[in-house]
């Protein structure tokens, strides 16, 4: 009895331990926010970023009014007490805000403080005059309020399976509302030896004005090599080396004025998404009359290792790493292979590719807010980029296998890129490469 309790206080002590890195604890003491300070300037939004003690003090003055802009599946899972959700994502957002009493104090958070700070921006530019906005959002408020209720100090004899359990469930992600996929039902659909291939419409925005042309998706299972990031001709001779993944290649094609844009990426995704999260590998081409370029990305365990090719003398020839985050491009295959896997909330992204190229920005890990909604047709994921100004909705069907209907791009400039759906077969395509095999492009409305 003595070493099954002592093997439990110590399972215990370690879970715990696991859940306060997790939760990124910080110490600090409480300090009281000094009621003669000027107000900020509105010119000075530094003074209006808040650590949790001010914020906490600030809370509790009269008339204060606390706005928790997260999702409503985050404010069910905890919250501030007494806080008013308005969920940045709501297309009414912004007219909520505007029907708030101006003369009143706001004090908002999010999970972080990305779309707190948004919205306060936001409120500043329509003469609201006090809104403040809580440093590091909700998480750090949690990692307080953890510190406050547990002491190393007496954890050996305060800690119970039961305060661990409540712990855990605290701390825990908002649930997808899509269901995990059945093993046998992915299998019968993706092993049968063919690929799914749809053709959209596209409509490109490029040089302020929009181009028709034609997209490409094509989904397939193969053999990877894990070590050497290639497909396996013979993988049942290197079984410890081979890991299944869905590939996709997207093609695009459209003509801007005399000459034609060809661009195509490919993304080799892992089906085991629970040991292998993101893919292993991206290669990205452009081709134009004024030259191509290609980019390649390998995933090393912890960061990504980059090889890029231009023409332009900005871009030209570069090897760089850049540090862990989500793919753009990788999300696509993650839709078909775990929809109820896709990043929610505040989340680091490198753009895709393609955009990256024809917009010539910086390759780099940014910031974005993601979202999932469901309506009657289908559901929709939404990638949103603050510093960018870019904002991707990809249309999937709301049951496996999950095809994608069609997207829509927002540029900062306005500019409108969008795709639809025309027709999806399943075929082993690699088999096609006779004249009598064009029927199937007539079929794809390609030709």
């Amino acid at each position: 009895m003595t070493f099954k309790k002592h093997f439990t206080l110590l399972t215990c002590l370690l879970v715990l331990g696991s859940l306060i890195i997790a939760c990124k604890p910080s110490s600090s003491t409480e300090t009281k926010e000094d009621v003669n300070a000027p107000r900020p300037s509105l010119g000075n939004l530094d003074d209006r970023f808040l650590d949790k003690e001010t914020f906490a003090a600030g809370m509790k003055k009269s008339g204060a009014v606390i706005l928790d802009v997260r999702m409503p599946g985050e404010f069910d899972q905890g919250h501030i007490e007494g806080a008013k959700n308005i969920n940045f994502f709501d297309p009414e957002f912004k007219h909520q805000l505007l029907a708030l009493d101006k003369d009143s104090k706001y004090y908002i958070y999010c999970k972080n403080e990305t779309r707190s700070k948004m919205s306060m921006k936001f409120m500043l530019d329509n003469d609201f005059k006090d809104v403040y906005v809580l440093k590091k959002g909700y998480e750090e408020w949690n990692v307080a309020k953890l510190n406050n209720i547990l002491s190393l100090k007496n954890l050996s004899r305060s800690l119970g399976l039961a305060t661990l359990f409540l712990l855990l469930v605290s701390c825990k992600k908002p649930k997808s509302p899509i269901p995990e996929t059945n093993e046998q039902v992915f299998s019968d659909y993706w092993y049968k030896g063919q690929a799914e291939i749809s053709s959209y419409e596209l409509s490109q925005s490029r040089y302020g004005g929009v181009h028709d042309g034609k997209t490409v998706l094509v989904f397939v299972a193969e053999d990877f090599s894990k070590s050497k990031h290639v497909k396996l001709d013979e993988p049942h001779k290197h079984k410890s080396d081979a890991v299944r993944i869905i590939k996709l290649n997207t093609s695009k094609e459209f003509i801007t004025g005399i000459y034609k844009y060809t661009l195509m990426n490919s993304v080799y995704m892992p089906v085991d998404h629970h040991e292998y999260p993101h893919s292993l590998k991206l290669t990205s081409s452009t081709q134009e009359w004024c030259g191509q370029s290609f980019m390649q990305v390998n995933w090393k365990g912890n960061r990504y290792e980059v090889q890029q090719f231009s023409y332009f003398e900005s871009e030209g020839d570069s090897k760089y790493s850049l540090a862990r985050g989500w793919l753009e491009d990788e999300l696509w295959t993650l839709i078909r292979i775990a929809p109820n896997a896709l990043p929610i909330g505040e989340v680091k992204m490198i753009a895709s590719a393609s955009y990256v190229r024809l917009a010539h920005c910086e390759n780099k890990v940014y910031d974005a807010i993601t979202s999932l909604t469901k309506s009657d047709e289908h559901y929709t994921y939404v990638i949103h980029y603050p510093e960018l100004k870019r904002t991707l909705d990809i249309n999937f069907e709301t049951n496996f296998p999950y095809r994608i209907l069609g997207w829509r791009e927002v540029s900062a400039q306005n500019e409108i890129t969008s795709g639809r759906l025309l027709k999806t077969i399943m075929s082993d395509y690699w088999t096609k490469h006779q004249p009598a095999d064009e029927i199937l492009r007539d079929s794809l409305h390609l030709n």
